[in-house]
């Protein structure tokens, strides 16, 4: 009897924090077909990501760590300093001209890695676009290989051009040599449409999917709320996200004196770690607010259902986003949402149906929705409980995976 000879994939990443790009590899990784695929992982160097690498991956797989020329670190570090602006804009205009160097340098370096092993299809994972400039030179070096088939992911909306004639040449050679590009979005379809001219024919799009069979432990709900001192019957607005300033934590910081005046014992609790988030606590401590708003710090990912599960309300006030996994965490708990209307956003959420939108840097109108849920809690629960369905429908693994193995 002949057997089916498996699907060579190797799956390229770059990444340096952990947030979506990681949930959407490990999840592929864990749940693909294995009588189909045959992975080989690889990704830049990283300890961080390995160790979570290490936690993570539960199924089989070959990889390799590769040392790639990259200016991101030092990018990073800059921007966390308090430097001048005289100092900030001069390196970075260096470091800029740095990594597009170091993008010929790593077209050559993954070139010759694509060459140790047979590929069938380069899958490169890229956090958003253009993303890591690595995973960029991957499509470039592997189409240089001469490998069949080439898939690159775009997991959040794309940005404009900044560079105008040089970064129009450098879509244009991905276009070229790339069979599919797959974002988590139709927004982001749309984006890499309109903003980076992209053929549609090219695009697909796969929503990201969470697990759906998670239950809310009350056990732990009650040993959270008692590790904060948060009475059982206190309501509790939750966000969880990286302490970035794209994710909005401002403007909920705005609302909560708005909030307090109608319901004055709501406590808000904000999950996460990043560059700002000590500026977010002075600015909460300047304000009177230290006392309402509790910093958990990171959460490990197999706890962050049990501190959702505490949540009354879960709210994201981003400026700029794909398909955040947490609005789907959230809504497969049955959680009311309220969120802005960017990105992805409004295809995860109807809006006064399984949850609300509003407008990105509207504290007024964040506080007023949030207010809304808290008034209204039959309405509320409703709007869990379709949220709920809404996930189980459109935003499953099991969805994500099916329809990742029909491109790959």
């Amino acid at each position: 009897m002949s057997t089916i000879e498996k699907k060579q994939l190797a799956i390229y990443t770059e990444n340096y924090v952990y947030g979506g790009l990681e949930r959407a590899l490990f999840d592929l990784v864990n749940n693909v077909d294995r009588k189909k695929f045959e992975i080989t992982l690889l990704y830049n160097y990283n300890p961080e990501f390995e160790t979570r690498l290490n936690r993570s991956i539960r199924q089989p797989v070959r990889r390799k760590s590769i040392p790639i020329f990259t200016v991101v670190p030092y990018v990073m570090r800059l921007e966390r300093r308090g430097f001048l602006a005289a100092v900030k804009i001069p390196c970075r205009a260096i470091l800029i001209g740095l990594g597009y160097l170091f993008f010929i340098c790593n077209v050559l370096l993954l070139r010759k890695k694509f060459s140790e092993f047979r590929i069938d299809t380069l899958y490169i994972i890229n956090g958003g676009y253009p993303g890591g400039g690595s995973c960029l030179a991957a499509v470039i070096a592997g189409r240089q290989r001469r490998v069949p088939r080439i898939v690159l992911s775009v997991l959040s909306y794309p940005f404009p051009r900044k560079l105008g004639v040089l970064e129009k040449f450098f879509d244009s050679l991905i276009s070229g040599f790339v069979d599919v590009i797959v974002t988590n979005s139709a927004a982001a379809k749309g984006g890499m449409a309109e903003l980076r001219d992209f053929p549609p024919s090219k695009l697909r799009v796969v929503y990201t999917g969470v697990r759906e069979d998670r239950r809310i432990d009350l056990k732990a709900v009650a040993a959270i709320r008692g590790r904060y001192g948060i009475a059982p019957s206190t309501k509790i607005i939750g966000m969880v996200g990286a302490f970035e300033p794209y994710k909005g934590h401002v403007y909920l910081l705005e609302a909560i004196p708005l909030i307090k005046k109608k319901f004055p014992a709501v406590k808000f609790v904000l999950v996460g770690e990043g560059r700002i988030k000590s500026e977010v606590e002075a600015l909460a401590r300047s304000r009177g607010l230290f006392t309402d708003v509790i910093f958990t710090g990171h959460c490990p990912e197999d706890k962050m259902i049990d501190i959702v599960g505490t949540f009354d309300i879960f709210v994201l006030p981003s400026l700029h986003e794909g398909l955040p996994y947490v609005i789907s965490e959230a809504m497969s708990l049955g959680k009311p949402v309220v969120a802005t209307k960017v990105g992805g956003i409004p295809e995860q959420i109807n809006n006064g149906v399984s949850g609300i939108l509003v407008p990105p840097q509207d504290s007024e109108e964040l506080a007023n929705a949030i207010i809304y849920l808290l008034t209204n809690e039959e309405k509320a629960k409703g709007m869990g409980l379709k949220a709920q369905k809404k996930v189980r429908d459109n935003f499953t693994i099991k969805s994500m995976v099916s329809s990742m193995e029909e491109l790959l």
